[in-house]
């Protein structure tokens, strides 16, 4: 074999070689490379799954805190609104603490509650708690209106979380503040330890 043949040869094989070496390390890099982009997707979408996982659970839990009723009066509350000419009105709660209600009493001649509206400025447990109340008055002689303890609020919606209690006493002392208005305005006498005190805010120590 001729010495340039030889040479051919060899330089033939070393291509060869090179073009195969290198064929195999674009192969293998390129293998690697997608291995990599396919574990790194599969943990991104798992972290993702998770944490919607997660604040799913977060929200059904505090969801779960609260019952039916609470959500319908929160999302479709009774008696919203004022009454202008009402003959009772009654306001509980503190900026400080961050619910506020104000209740309006229609009264009859024979102190019978005809018609009752609510504002609040608060969250849903406070909405919910001055509808029901307003609910559970309305059509009630005065006497029977002072029994309603933030207790009775408290059962007739099921139920409301510790913390939120105090929405419950806020609509009880708003209520009495409205009959005791009426009192003052029409002169009847009545024992003011049966009352709480404007704007005192209890609740707040409990909020």
């Amino acid at each position: 074999m001729k010495a340039a043949t030889k040479a051919k040869l060899k330089a033939e094989m070393k291509a060869k070689l090179k073009a195969e070496t290198k064929a195999k390390m674009k192969a293998k890099l390129k293998a690697e490379t997608k291995a990599k982009m396919k574990a790194k997707l599969k943990a991104e979408t798992k972290a993702k799954m998770k944490l919607k996982m997660k604040t799913r659970k977060k929200g059904e839990w505090k969801m779960a805190l609260y019952s039916e009723k609470v959500m319908d009066h929160f999302r479709n509350p009774r008696n919203v609104g004022i009454i202008e000419d009402a003959d009772g009105i009654g306001e509980a709660g503190n900026p400080v603490c961050g619910d506020i209600m104000k209740i309006y009493l229609k009264i009859n001649e024979q102190k019978v509650i005809e018609d009752v509206k609510f504002e609040t400025f608060g969250c849903g447990s406070a909405i919910a708690s001055s509808s029901m109340a307003t609910e559970l008055i309305k059509g009630q002689a005065l006497d029977d209106a002072l029994k309603l303890t933030n207790k009775a609020v408290t059962e007739a919606l099921d139920g409301l979380p510790v913390h939120k209690l105090h929405c419950s006493v806020l609509a009880e002392e708003a209520i009495k503040l409205a009959v005791k208005d009426y009192y003052d305005k029409n002169g009847i006498e009545y024992d003011p330890g049966s009352f709480p005190a404007e704007n005192n805010c209890e609740a707040c120590s409990i909020h």
